[in-house]
């Protein structure tokens, strides 16, 4: 057992954006017993100035400043959250790597780890993304919000232990009813 006398949990909640994941996350955050750590990687990419010109540095910081976080709040017995659209990496097998070093890392130290991608339909994407407003230098635009989702299409293939919720008809409240039971049911 750990220092707070439970196995910590590691839950990375993942997919495109306008899918719910930060809802999901600040939710799931609420609902977890203290003591809980959120991590958003994107926050860790932006504490490294120039990120977007120069993304081979940025995405490897990030990966390494995770993996440390973990090692340390697992080690202590924090449960953490990770929130993350891992699509705008420079590729899919950086991408899956740094999930299984986060696995890895969970359970090397008594944790248990859990992959939740975030699905939805090109149109309720788009949708939820228009409602949330598009910003012609963001992240979110049209062609961003299509892109990111194809790519997580074909970057499900790579994830055989991820558990995937398609969250068209679910509103927040409902999916992290789905999520809570099996992270319940397996802790």
């Amino acid at each position: 057992m750990t220092k707070t006398n439970r196995i910590p949990r590691v839950i990375l909640i993942n997919g495109p954006g306008a899918v719910g994941k930060t809802t999901l996350v600040e939710l799931l955050c609420k609902k977890l017993p203290q003591p809980c750590i959120r991590i958003n990687i994107d926050e860790i990419r932006h504490l490294i100035t120039s990120r977007k010109q120069f993304p081979e540095i940025s995405y490897p910081v990030a990966r390494k400043f995770t993996k440390r976080i973990l090692e340390e709040a697992v080690s202590d017995g924090f449960d953490v959250v990770i929130d993350k659209m891992l699509f705008d990496e420079p590729s899919y097998g950086e991408m899956a790597s740094a999930i299984d070093i986060y696995r890895s890392v969970t359970l090397a130290q008594g944790g248990i780890f859990f992959e939740f991608i975030l699905m939805a339909d090109e149109d309720t994407l788009m949708k939820r993304a228009e409602k949330r407003g598009f910003r012609p230098d963001g992240s979110v635009t049209p062609t961003t919000v299509i892109e990111f989702h194809n790519a997580m299409k074909e970057f499900l293939t790579t994830r055989k232990d991820a558990i995937i919720i398609k969250t068209d008809n679910l509103n927040p409240p409902e999916t992290l009813a789905y999520i809570w039971k099996i992270i319940e049911n397996a802790s």
